[in-house]
């Protein structure tokens, strides 16, 4: 067998490939991990929040109240997603992603400066309420950017492992957010979180923007997106994404419903649970969310390569059919004690993070490069809105009406169930070029 040989410039163009592939994790990775480390770490505070600006003789309404301020945000995403989506698919990729991390370091920033419903009255609400919807229009921009880029500048035949550190970094993100809540919860007491404390992660978030801002003015544009001709950049994305491939979104709707309940209700609102059940007490709980999120974060990059080998359709279908087959005895499980909590925790963090690692590439394969930050953006986020963001709240509703703690695993169950059907219809696609 002869060996073959590159030539200088073969070599040359393959190092510049490899280096535009590292520079697209970086980008989509870091600004991702930002991004989700200002927006989830209102839901870590979510108890402390509740006192902040919701008071109230019954403390069951105002974390109700604080999580209903959570799930309105979500409202906005799509709205986020369409604009953000329409920049990245008519003017480039780049412009929109940092306009993304621009909007969301701005208006999580602003809550740490936030008045108490102590010192403002009803404004304070009003104005947390606002900055979450900056927050959420940011947001909705963000992972079908920043998932669109990373896909573009991934080769074939490692598109599975190279987008699967797009949702790694949101993982470090809410990793991230986690842990530094933790840590305030050992190092401070009651009152001085509530007093001053709970400000302080609103404020680091300035300097990881900048951070992000700094990473994003530095990047290339996307090739696919330059090697679009002229007339097939279209003047009105959504428009086209509407009346052509509106099948392809609701697929990737339904495809994504059952990360979206269960990463905000795992690695945000499990903690809240464990809390409010009397299974552990708040340090323990977010101690517990932060191995939790470290185990799934390390198993993200391993979904996402094992992809590229054996397909995105296995994967994607055992994580959405085993979580229909296992949730509801994991709640029964973590109802015992709190031993038994935070190890229904870790597996229930394991079944997600092995959805997450193909998502990305899955999405990213379904849509033609004219439309692709938007289609992503819009399946993405409708999922979000109707199963992120309400799943703490409506889990919260459930166990209030039902007085059964194991209620939350039925609104998981729809999901997966929904999600199944969508996996089950897609064709594979590793190893695939995009669409053109």
């Amino acid at each position: 067998m002869t060996q073959q040989h590159l030539t200088p410039a073969q070599e040359t163009r393959g190092g510049l490939a490899q280096d535009k592939v590292r520079k697209a994790i970086w980008i989509g990775g870091v600004g991702s991990a930002i991004e989700y480390f200002d927006f989830t770490v209102y839901a870590f505070l979510a108890t402390t929040i509740a006192v902040v600006f919701f008071p109230s003789s019954d403390p069951a309404t105002g974390l109700l109240l604080a999580l209903a301020v959570f799930a309105a945000s979500f409202v906005f995403r799509p709205i986020g997603g369409l604009v953000i989506g329409h920049i990245a698919d008519k003017y480039g990729r780049k412009p929109a992603l940092i306009i993304a991390v621009g909007g969301m370091g701005i208006a999580t920033a602003s809550i740490g400066f936030l008045p108490s419903y102590e010192t403002a009255g009803v404004i304070a609400p009003i104005l947390l309420v606002t900055a979450r919807i900056v927050q959420a229009l940011a947001a909705g921009g963000e992972m079908g950017g920043a998932g669109t880029y990373v896909a573009e500048a991934s080769p074939p035949e490692k598109r599975g492992f190279v987008t699967s550190t797009t949702m790694l970094g949101l993982m470090i993100g809410t990793l991230l957010g986690a842990f530094t809540v933790a840590m305030l919860n050992l190092a401070l007491t009651s009152e001085e979180l509530v007093d001053w404390g709970w400000r302080l992660p609103f404020y680091l978030s300035v300097v990881f923007t900048l951070i992000a801002l700094i990473f994003r003015k530095k990047m290339e544009e996307s090739n696919k997106f330059e090697d679009l001709e002229e007339r097939q950049v279209t003047k009105a994305p959504a428009v086209i994404l509407f009346r052509l491939h509106w099948k392809i979104v609701l697929l990737t709707t339904m495809i994504a419903l059952t990360s979206q309940a269960s990463y905000y209700l795992v690695f945000t609102y499990l903690g809240t649970y464990f809390t409010r059940a009397e299974l552990v007490d708040s340090s323990t709980a977010a101690i517990a969310t932060t191995c939790t999120l470290a185990i799934a974060t390390l198993m993200i990059p391993v979904w996402g390569k094992l992809s590229d080998r054996v397909g995105r359709k296995p994967i994607l279908i055992g994580s959405v059919g085993l979580t229909l087959l296992l949730i509801y005895p994991l709640f029964m499980f973590m109802g015992t004690g709190p031993v038994s909590a935070i190890i229904g925790q870790i597996v229930y963090g394991l079944l997600v993070s092995a959805h997450l690692g193909v998502l990305v590439a899955v999405i990213s394969e379904l849509f033609p490069t004219n439309v692709r930050s938007t289609g992503f953006s819009m399946g993405f986020n409708f999922a979000a809105v109707l199963g992120g963001g309400t799943a703490p709240y409506v889990s919260t509703w459930l166990i209030e009406e039902t007085g059964s703690l194991r209620s939350p695993a039925f609104l998981i169950m729809l999901m997966a169930s929904i999600s199944l059907i969508g996996a089950l219809l897609i064709k594979e696609s590793k190893g695939k070029e995009l669409q053109g």
